[in-house]
């Protein structure tokens, strides 16, 4: 994901990015943002977040879940090569920073013919941060997309994935009856 397949793993060589897309390298230790998934079908293990009240705790466990479907639909879209992100990754972002991201990766993939094969796995995913007014939530996570490729349609790769699970943050809103993601970040320099 140019910040989008940072997220997930594929590699800088193509000027990629997370969690989805094609925009601009970037190494160090700064997170980087991603609108969509992280690998095919990813696994989530939950953790409960001690502190929370319970009004809190369903809202966190209502959030984990919407991620949880979100990032399994925006992997499913990645390893189709890009083919629908419009009707069924679009209405998820909520913020003007993912629809640009989004609609960035995903045309390249489009354009050039790429795709993501493989799964990556979400793990430790805590709630924390929870604005009851807004209701919103940040969510924080390990991902391990260490078997991910980002291929062209011939199968060569395009992008070198990473070698360690690396930490990833989602911050979600709900909004007229449903989710939205309004920001993905992920360190792809750092292990989980």
């Amino acid at each position: 994901m140019s910040d989008m397949w940072w997220s997930r793993g594929v590699g800088c060589g193509l000027v990629v990015v997370l969690a989805v897309g094609l925009v601009a390298c970037r190494g160090g230790e700064e997170p980087t943002p991603a609108p969509s998934g992280s690998g095919a079908s990813p696994t989530v293990e939950a953790s409960p977040s001690l502190d929370a009240t319970v009004d809190e705790q369903e809202l966190i466990d209502e959030a984990i879940a919407a991620l949880t479907e979100y990032l399994a639909l925006a992997n499913e879209i990645e390893n189709a090569g890009g083919e629908g992100w419009e009707e069924k990754l679009k209405p998820w972002w909520g913020s003007q920073e993912m629809i640009d991201a989004g609609t960035l990766q995903f045309t390249t993939m489009l354009d050039n013919g790429w795709h993501h094969e493989g799964a990556s796995v979400a793990t430790n995913l805590v709630g924390h941060a929870v604005s009851l007014p807004d209701q919103t939530i940040k969510i924080s996570y390990c991902l391990d997309a260490r078997g991910v490729r980002a291929v062209d349609s011939e199968g060569s790769e395009v992008a070198h994935g990473v070698d360690h699970p690396f930490p990833g943050e989602a911050e979600l809103r709900h909004a007229e009856e449903r989710w939205l993601v309004m920001s993905v970040q992920v360190d792809r320099s750092a292990e989980c």
